[in-house]
């Protein structure tokens, strides 16, 4: 078998001793490992560093009590929402939005328009389309998933619209019909 050498900043390659030591390993299976599971990304069009912070992500909405239900299950529990039950959802939608903002923004230093980007395409599944553009003051947000009901397009719209809140964002103009969000915010 031939062998490579690759060179990495020392206090780097000290750490990634360390961790090959810990997990029993020797540095040369863990150094391949690493690399396989690189390659093995990027030939499916994902980076070492997004996979990371969409791991990242996905590991603080499940310790934040997310869990994954059936988008069919979803729908069909809203269409049997009685009008004043439904008022309630959508608060809570907007409320939990208010919350992931603060707590992702903590966790997370992204800038407004990175962290929303990232955290709805990976939490808020179902979406074919979601455009975050503007500039510090004023973002506009444009999703489509053709698939989802008008409670649900809703209710993902407050959810935005809360994680927008908790960033000091204010909409100023809402456009929702089934399966389309456009929303225009400004900071406060």
């Amino acid at each position: 078998m031939s062998r490579k050498f690759l060179a990495a900043r020392k206090d780097i390659a000290d750490e990634f001793i360390n961790l090959a030591r810990k997990k029993g390993m020797t540095v040369t299976k863990l150094l391949n490992e690493t690399l396989r599971n690189t390659i093995a990304l990027e030939k499916n069009g994902l980076t070492l560093n997004k996979a990371v912070d969409e791991y990242l992500i996905i590991k603080t909405a499940q310790e934040s009590g997310f869990i994954l239900v059936p988008a069919e299950l979803v729908y069909s529990l809203l269409d049997k929402a009685t009008p004043k039950a439904i008022e309630e959802i959508m608060d809570n939608w907007r409320n939990i939005g208010k919350w992931c903002g603060k707590c992702f923004s903590t966790r997370f230093t992204n800038n407004p328009h990175d962290l929303l980007k990232i955290y709805i395409a990976n939490i808020i599944w179902g979406l074919s389309d979601f455009i975050v553009e503007g500039n510090g003051e004023s973002i506009s947000i444009r999703c489509i998933g053709s698939s989802l009901n008008e409670k649900y397009t809703r209710g993902i719209a407050n959810f935005i619209e809360g994680f927008m809140e908790s960033l000091d964002y204010k909409c100023i103009r809402k456009d929702i019909v089934k399966g389309i969000i456009s929303l225009k915010l400004r900071r406060t």
